[in-house]
């Protein structure tokens, strides 16, 4: 808003009796302005039914990116990707709102270059997300009984975009037990924060400005995966798994723009200009990301997993250079187990499925409110199930998370979260035409 509308508005209420406003809070999530977007953790379709990443949870039948390490184990050539609903509610003092949207997640195609021993991936996939929109109407009523000077405006705060990675990677087993990755990639996106004020009375003329933030740098990530046999059991399988996402240093350009519409007094002609501006180039910092993670199989019906993923958000600094004290460092905690119905050859629809629940806890990367501030934290249950296809190793997977996060104490919004995804694994069975004997 421009310092003439910030006048307008300040002389106006300097005069009136009371004012009034109502917001509505719609997007992924409220708090998603902040810095460069909401972190978003994609893994894989088997890991998001357990509420965990997925670092040690290897599946040869599904694509996954939790741990680049993973790639030798691969058997079949896999595409991988998954549509996701979300609907999100948000609460706040002012009032509630409840809004949905659908989006595709991620796409990856995974392929062996020597079977169980060396494979490489291929795969885009979000990092952070920016996507809200908060909608104020105000009324300031005069200081006089004259309805007519009742001033009634709305601002709207909209935020769209996020960062990718477009990553290749491979994977190597070294030994019997152990095989280690490595992942490079190209991270990008575009942020766009938009403000706009419009008034119901045709005489005052709103405005519209955008911040548009623009980023591109280079990620690497490292993996290691290790598997032991007979642990406790002569049937067991214990694997274990970690990674490390180095920082990524963000080449971002900062531009403006501006939108006036206001009448030209000499033709009475409303009149639209656009007025935009280079701001410059700095420096943003996607930050290190460590994760280590558990699986236990007692067999091969049962799985339970656990993991941790830490991320090293109090290194962020923003465009300008300066360090945001709202920002502290996340911890991801997940833990869930899996169970695989027998196959059998007379079974229908769900004939070796596998059903999985789980529950994860995250600290966030935010911390708002007086004082130190207060933990912006999530909660989520998830459940899923994977459906094998009867020809080869192919599969759908349906997962669903339901959870809450933030709170309402000092002025912050309490988000309640339901997110429903399809994902599908196709194999290269399904590709190749089968021959009869």
């Amino acid at each position: 808003m421009s310092a003439r509308v910030f006048l307008l508005i300040g002389l106006w209420t300097a005069g009136a009796g009371i004012a009034a406003a109502q917001s509505e809070l719609k997007g992924t999530t409220s708090y998603s302005y902040l810095g460069i977007g909401f972190p978003v953790d994609v893994r894989s379709s088997q890991a998001s039914g357990m509420g965990v990443t997925g670092v040690s949870l290897a599946n040869r039948f599904s694509s996954s990116y939790a741990n680049p390490a993973m790639y030798s184990q691969a058997f079949f050539t896999t595409i991988g990707g998954g549509v996701l609903y979300r609907r999100h509610g948000a609460e706040d003092d002012f009032g509630t709102s409840t809004n949905a949207q659908v989006d595709f997640s991620h796409f990856q195609f995974v392929f062996p270059v020597l079977r169980e021993r060396l494979g490489a991936s291929f795969g885009v996939y979000p990092v952070t997300e920016t996507s809200y929109q908060m909608t104020t109407r105000t009324e300031i009523l005069p200081a006089f009984n004259n309805s007519s000077d009742t001033l009634r405006y709305q601002t709207a705060l909209t935020g769209r975009g996020g960062l990718n990675r477009m990553e290749i990677g491979v994977g190597y087993r070294v030994n019997r037990w152990l095989s280690v990755g490595y992942a490079p990639s190209l991270v990008f996106g575009t942020i766009r924060n938009e403000i706009d004020i419009t008034f119901e009375n045709g005489g005052y003329q709103g405005e519209n400005q955008q911040n548009v933030l623009t980023n591109v740098g280079f990620g690497n990530r490292l993996g290691v995966f290790a598997t032991f046999d007979k642990v406790l059991d002569p049937r067991d399988v214990l694997a274990v798994g970690a990674t490390v996402s180095m920082p990524v240093r963000l080449n971002t350009d900062k531009s403006y723009r501006e939108v006036r519409n206001f009448q030209d007094p000499a033709t009475n002609v409303n009149v639209r200009r656009v007025f935009t501006e280079e701001l410059g180039r700095g420096d943003n910092e996607l930050p290190l990301e460590v994760a280590a993670g558990i699986t236990y199989y007692p067999n091969l019906q049962w799985l339970v997993s656990g993991d941790v993923l830490v991320q090293n958000w109090r290194s962020y600094a923003n465009f300008e250079g300066e360090s945001e004290s709202y920002l502290r460092n996340r911890v991801k905690a997940g833990l869930g187990g899996q169970y695989t119905a027998e196959f059998r050859s007379d079974g229908g629809l769900f004939n070796g499925a596998a059903y999985r629940a789980g529950l994860s806890y995250d600290t966030g990367h935010l911390a708002m409110g007086p004082g130190n501030g207060t933990a912006i934290s999530t909660i989520l249950f998830t459940g899923g199930i994977g459906i094998p296809s009867r020809v080869g190793g192919s599969s759908v997977d349906l997962s669903f998370d339901y959870g809450f996060r933030g709170t309402t104490s000092h002025d912050l919004v309490r988000e309640q979260i339901f997110a429903f995804r399809v994902s599908f694994n196709l194999s290269e069975l399904m590709f190749l035409q089968r021959k009869l004997d």
